[in-house]
């Protein structure tokens, strides 16, 4: 049901530390310091991306390698950045990122590169650049300050084949040819496929659906990454489906941004993790990322599962699922900026119309962005200290 925009990372002590060196890394590589001196970060706690505990290590790197870690001392001329007090780390892979037209526009990324990110995953969510040779060629024509890789959208490729019929299941012919443009995204450098369950093209699929096509990717030893179908009252559905489209289709599962985002499974993260660590006891690759705060940005629509966007019992069952039309917050809306940046039971409120009412007219208008407060912090952490 949520749509997570890049960009909006946890910054608390760890990562305000780790931003510091990535920025200063950075700046001697953008100014050309880096093209013909080295450098040495020292008295620093390193995490060195295994896992491990921290240890305090000192990193050296000439130009964009690193050629030494542990007990290295600097050498003369080496630029020397003193890091006690602070943790050094590779750099962040944003396996979850929307800055596909963005790089073209903005190259430098410096909110991506401030946060210590280096690798951005774009393609999430079912929606992905095509033809995924093309969007990567231009990438390397005009390259940017971070590394880029990306999936096949399978909302993509089901628009691609389906047109505007897509509001059914897929029928087997129209899935061998998804199946055949999936061959070609991996052919020309993806590195798995995604899907956006909860959308309205990706929807409609049915299980047997993506299993086929995650097939493709298992052949390349891609990853099978999914905005699983529900995210709210389905949940464990949705989450045994994606487990069981890794079991099927023999593919590694990436589950992005898991929450339980209704009353009704609040407090239940333990389950959803034992769920999830009851699938790698058995063999199979899945892991999940999970963000650091309690609300989700994205249409207004996804509130409302069923899809009966102008049918207020279903529209009323939905804000009641999120506790209320008060955790609805506008935050763009073309046809009526004023309403920006008021809760959806506000502007009813002030209106003198219900929530759901308000909701309804707020579809029939073009829709809206909203950010929604409807998780809780304590099946964040719960998920968190599981990870």
């Amino acid at each position: 049901m949520r749509h997570e925009e890049p960009g909006r990372k946890g910054s608390g002590p760890l990562g305000s530390a780790v931003v510091t060196l990535a920025a200063m890394a950075f700046a001697l590589l953008a100014t050309g310091r880096a093209a013909d001196r080295a450098t040495t970060i020292v008295n620093g706690d390193l995490a060195d991306g295994t896992g491990a505990a921290l240890r305090r290590a000192n990193v050296r790197f000439v130009n964009d390698r690193i050629v030494a870690v542990g007990d290295v001392k600097p050498q003369a001329g080496d630029v020397v950045i003193d890091a006690k007090g602070m943790v050094v780390a590779p750099g962040f892979i944003d396996i979850h990122n929307h800055s596909s037209s963005g790089l073209a526009n903005d190259p430098a990324a410096e909110t991506q590169v401030a946060q210590g990110i280096t690798t951005v995953v774009v393609g999430p969510d079912g929606d992905s650049p095509w033809p995924i040779g093309d969007d990567l060629a231009e990438r390397r024509k005009a390259p940017s300050a971070v590394n880029v890789a990306s999936f096949v959208g399978h909302a993509t490729v089901r628009r691609l084949v389906m047109k505007d019929d897509f509001k059914r299941p897929a029928r087997a012919d129209e899935i061998a040819r998804m199946a055949l443009l999936v061959d070609q995204g991996m052919r020309e450098g993806a590195v798995g496929l995604s899907s956006g369950l909860e959308y309205e093209v990706g929807g409609y699929s049915e299980t047997s659906e993506l299993v086929e096509l995650a097939k493709v990717v298992a052949r390349y030893g891609g990853v099978y990454m999914s905005h699983i179908r529900d995210e709210a009252d389905k949940s464990f559905d949705a989450l045994k489906e994606a487990i069981a489209i890794g079991e099927g289709a023999h593919v590694a599962v990436q589950i992005s941004h898991i929450k339980l985002g209704t009353v009704g499974v609040w407090h239940k993260a333990a389950e959803a993790v034992a769920l999830v660590a009851a699938a790698r006891q058995r063999g199979v690759d899945v892991t999940a990322d999970e963000y650091p705060y309690n609300a989700w940005q994205s249409t207004i629509a996804v509130l409302v599962p069923d899809k009966r966007y102008d049918y207020p019992p279903s529209v009323e069952k939905a804000l009641a699922d999120v506790g209320g039309a008060a955790n609805v917050l506008i935050v763009r809306h073309q046809a009526h900026v004023e309403y920006e940046f008021k809760t959806l039971d506000a502007v009813a409120k002030s209106r003198g119309v219900s929530a759901v009412d308000q909701f309804i007219q707020i579809v029939k208008d073009g829709g809206a962005t909203v950010v929604c407060t409807s998780m809780v912090d304590d099946d964040g952490r719960s998920t968190s200290s599981r990870g």
